[in-house]
């Protein structure tokens, strides 16, 4: 259930990941917000906050690389709210940056992966363990202990390309590329 924001286009294309079927999304100064994600909305549900707060995963594939530390994938994740898998600056580098868990907030990977190829990228966390995890093509690229629970960012909704900054429905960051099988899991699966 989401919906386009932004003032550019989105088209689905047969381009996706090796193995893969179906289709991707490209998304051209656009994302898409998902709906009932934010507290603005009128049917909002917690899915996306209560609901993974402890432990959660992010997963998906990408071909293309963000702009200098927008994301792909955000429920916001600055100013000490929410999350965002991104880049970490200009690049090559993801990052995968969870807020106010008293880790480092933002977790860089090892692997370089801004080569215009499909890459897969997985985020893993839970604040039992205190164990955050970075995956790039099924590689640990970046691991740390000692995290807590996040500090949320009910007001801003799940982003797929882009970010929603507050109060809320404030959104921008845009990511120009492919994008396939975005998944969110309340568990931490790695």
């Amino acid at each position: 259930d989401g919906y386009a924001v932004g003032g550019g286009n989105y088209v689905f294309t047969n381009d996706v990941p090796p193995g893969g079927t179906g289709q991707s999304l490209f998304l051209y100064n656009t994302a898409i917000a998902i709906s009932n994600s934010s507290t603005l909305d009128a049917n909002y549900t917690n899915t996306f906050d209560d609901t993974i707060h402890s432990a959660m995963t992010v997963a998906f594939w990408a071909k293309g690389f963000p702009g200098i530390w927008n994301p792909w994938v955000s429920k916001y994740g600055e100013s000490g709210l929410g999350w965002q898998m991104r880049i970490y600056d200009a690049g090559p580098f993801a990052c995968w940056t969870i807020r106010g868990t008293g880790g480092i907030e933002d977790m860089t990977s090892s692997v370089v992966s801004n080569d215009g190829k499909w890459h897969c990228y997985v985020g893993t966390y839970n604040s039992q363990t205190g164990i955050r995890k970075l995956y790039v093509d099924d590689v640990l690229a970046a691991e740390e202990s000692g995290n807590g629970a996040y500090n949320l960012a009910p007001a801003e909704h799940l982003v797929i390309g882009g970010r929603d900054s507050p109060p809320g429905n404030s959104f921008g960051l845009y990511y120009l590329g492919l994008i396939y099988d975005v998944r969110i899991y309340n568990t931490a699966l790695y």
